[in-house]
């Protein structure tokens, strides 16, 4: 059976995503920790935004911090 997300949902994997942006506070590093490209993850950061409304992280000087 074929399963699709519907496009506000987000995966557990992208909820892993963010825990590891929360922990280095670096897109560029993060993303060569996942192996994957930058703007690929710039795009689940994006998606995880949309779905909670909120900002998540900002720049904040060279790196990604943590909004209140």
């Amino acid at each position: 059976m074929y399963w699709r997300m519907a496009h506000d949902e987000v995966s557990l994997g992208d909820l892993s995503a963010l825990v590891l942006l929360l922990e280095v506070g670096s897109l560029t590093r993060a993303a060569e920790t996942l192996q994957v490209s930058q703007p690929s993850l710039s795009k689940t950061l994006r998606r995880l935004r949309a779905h909670f409304g909120e900002p998540l992280l900002v720049r904040v000087g060279l790196s990604m911090r943590p909004t209140p």
